[in-house]
């Protein structure tokens, strides 16, 4: 009988102790989809300000989606678009964004000088070792992948979170022309 009582206790117990646990593991997988869902949109909005800032016909896209690269006139100390005579943007470097190993880094190839878009050309076709690279976007990405549509480009990027995918997409144009 004591035995009895003693493994309903501890039954009680046990069960007491699995219900005040359960809503700490769902707290936690919460907190690492919130995580995953902060650091895709973080990620997904420079690659859309990229591109939105970048001039119309001076955005690639490379190994088949995975690798975009648009046309800056920004650069690490230049943070303001500059002009030339005529009013036209002066580029400065191309921004490439690529997965390698499941991070999306960003990296930079600067022009030899300051140009006009029409005179910028095409991106090198580059290794990310031939780049200087500039930083980390995201890492655990499972998934990155950019389309062109009629009107602009489709980005989209799937996150690894504890086993669980967490998948985002932005749609953007570039505003110069």
């Amino acid at each position: 009988m004591i035995e009895t009582m003693v493994y309903c206790v501890l039954l009680a117990l046990f069960t007491t102790i699995f219900f005040l646990a359960l809503p700490t593991r769902s707290n936690i997988s919460s907190e690492n989809l919130s995580y995953s869902v902060e650091r895709a949109s973080m990620a997904l909005s420079e690659i859309n300000q990229a591109i939105s800032n970048s001039v119309q016909g001076k955005v690639f896209i490379q190994n088949q989606g995975s690798t975009l690269v648009t046309l800056s006139a920004t650069d690490s100390e230049q943070t303001r678009f500059t002009y030339n005579s005529s009013g036209q943007v002066m580029w400065r470097q191309w921004d490439y964004y690529i997965l390698e190993k499941g991070q999306l880094l960003r990296a930079q190839s600067s022009l030899k000088t300051s140009m006009t878009a029409s005179d910028a050309g095409d991106p090198p076709l580059a290794e990310l070792s031939e780049l200087k690279q500039t930083g980390l976007l995201a890492n655990d990405v499972e998934a990155f992948k950019v389309s062109a549509t009629s009107d602009g480009f489709l980005t989209q990027i799937e996150l690894d979170t504890a086993g669980s995918s967490v998948a985002i997409e932005t749609f953007s144009r570039p505003r110069n022309q």
